[in-house]
């Protein structure tokens, strides 16, 4: 039918089909996707806001840190999942100004790790972490009046022991388990392929997964969503095959699914699109997969800024301040009497002397610049990783053997250089603080 009506909206005619809204329709989807899946930003209605989490397998992240942190940035992740770290027990780090790193790794070797990378600023709203083993973690988000639980897993690769393969899915299951109004989204590289049988999974799956049968790390993951509903948003929306396969082996021309955005079924309506962006490059064989989630609008509330002081302690140097100190810690110390007090109880009393009477001569002043800075990272270093990156985009061009042996010369290159600046780095701090030392000078 293409019978067309006319209307009058403020003295304006406007003509439209039937079945069609008068309105001002809004962007259409795009073809590759059931729902918009620009890399854009968009901006959600005044009480929602587009909250990004991803995942990403890095192959180690040794002297990735701060290019980690400058692609999360690119492409405006808030959460990240990290697996495949490498990295020796667990501990927390700061990649850049803009984000952390929490890890769990393996005790003692360099093998395995998962790491969930977060923004600076949901620091306040992280409630707590637990590093479970060097294959999973998790950390739970305030997020309004909800708290998002983002596990991150990376499970042993398809034909592992059988034992192995059953502690991980059975660690999985246990910490899955939810408190009040906890939501889960798990995130990870879980070597597991779940194939597209929607006849039987129809609630877990979507129609747009990889063809084929579930292998059978594929089987328990598919039983452990079932378990505990949960959705596989990787499935869920149309897109063509670059953006949907997340590990490839070019020199085989090989391809599968098996880095995964898993949600609670309660969040599978706020779940705006989930595909795979090959533009982050960050020298490994996995791409990022990322979700756009919409949430109520509870992340740009405004935190009264912090002022930090220090003391002018370089001012001590001087004669006449430091004879002054002396005078004024000495009047101090003989007005406090610490006969009866415990040993604890002496230290507070002669540290707040300290600090107070450096205070009261030398004066304060507020620290302008907290920047967090990385010594290594040079201009030497940004241009060899510019160039790994041009290269990269290259091959993914033409996807030539020649692009390809090109581009990892470029990342051979790109790691020498971080290398050679990390040393150079450890070298000058060390003259330094040989250095001061002669001097009788401190640098902390």
């Amino acid at each position: 039918m293409a019978e067309t009506i006319t209307m009058v909206v403020q003295n304006k005619q406007i003509g439209c089909r039937l079945g069609r809204r008068p309105a001002i329709q809004g962007p259409r989807c795009s073809r590759q996707g059931t729902r918009a899946s620009s890399v854009k930003y968009t901006t959600g209605t005044p009480h929602q806001q587009e909250f990004r989490i991803a995942t990403i397998n890095v192959r180690s992240l040794r002297n990735k840190e701060v290019e980690l942190a400058e692609e999360l940035e690119k492409y405006g992740v808030e959460v990240a999942g990290i697996t495949e770290t490498k990295r020796v027990k667990t501990g927390e780090l700061n990649l850049n100004n803009n984000f952390k790193l929490i890890y769990s790794g393996n005790e003692e070797q360099a093998k395995e790790g998962v790491a969930i990378a977060f923004r600076t600023s949901l620091e306040t709203r992280l409630i707590e972490w637990e590093a479970v083993s060097s294959r999973i973690m998790w950390a739970k988000f305030k997020m309004g009046e909800w708290t998002m639980k983002v596990i991150c897993a990376y499970g042993p690769v398809e034909g592992s022991k059988k034992e192995e393969i059953e502690e991980f899915f059975e660690l999985l299951d246990r910490v899955t388990e939810t408190k009040g109004k906890e939501k889960i989204v798990i995130v990870g590289d879980l070597n597991s392929r779940v194939g597209n049988e929607t006849n039987i999974y129809g609630d877990i799956l979507g129609k747009f997964g990889e063809k084929g049968k579930a292998n059978n790390n594929g089987k328990k993951l598919l039983e452990l969503c079932a378990g505990h509903g949960f959705v596989i948003t990787n499935t869920i929306f149309q897109h063509k095959d670059d953006h949907k396969y997340t590990w490839r082996e070019h020199k085989r021309n090989k391809k599968s699914i098996i880095d995964y955005i898993i949600v609670d079924s309660d969040l599978k309506q706020l779940v705006q699109d989930t595909r795979v962006y090959r533009g982050f490059e960050i020298g490994s064989d996995h791409s990022l997969v990322l979700s756009r989630i919409k949430i109520k609008n509870c992340l740009k509330r405004k935190r009264p800024k912090k002022v930090l002081k220090r003391i002018k302690t370089e001012k001590l140097l001087e004669l006449t301040y430091s004879l002054k100190y002396k005078k004024v810690l000495l009047e101090r110390a003989n007005q406090i009497d610490m006969e009866n007090a415990s040993l604890e109880q002496e230290w507070q009393h002669f540290k707040r002397i300290l600090v107070e009477s450096a205070r009261e001569v030398c004066g304060e002043v507020v620290c302008k610049d907290r920047k967090f800075r990385t010594p290594w990272w040079n201009q030497e270093v940004k241009e060899a990783i510019k160039e790994k990156k041009e290269y990269y985009k290259k091959f993914l061009a033409n996807k030539s053997e020649r692009s390809l042996m090109e581009y990892r010369d470029k990342c051979k290159r790109a790691k020498i250089c971080v290398k050679l600046a990390k040393e150079k780095s450890w070298e000058e701090f060390g003259k330094n603080i040989e250095g001061k030392y002669q001097e009788g000078g401190k640098i902390f």
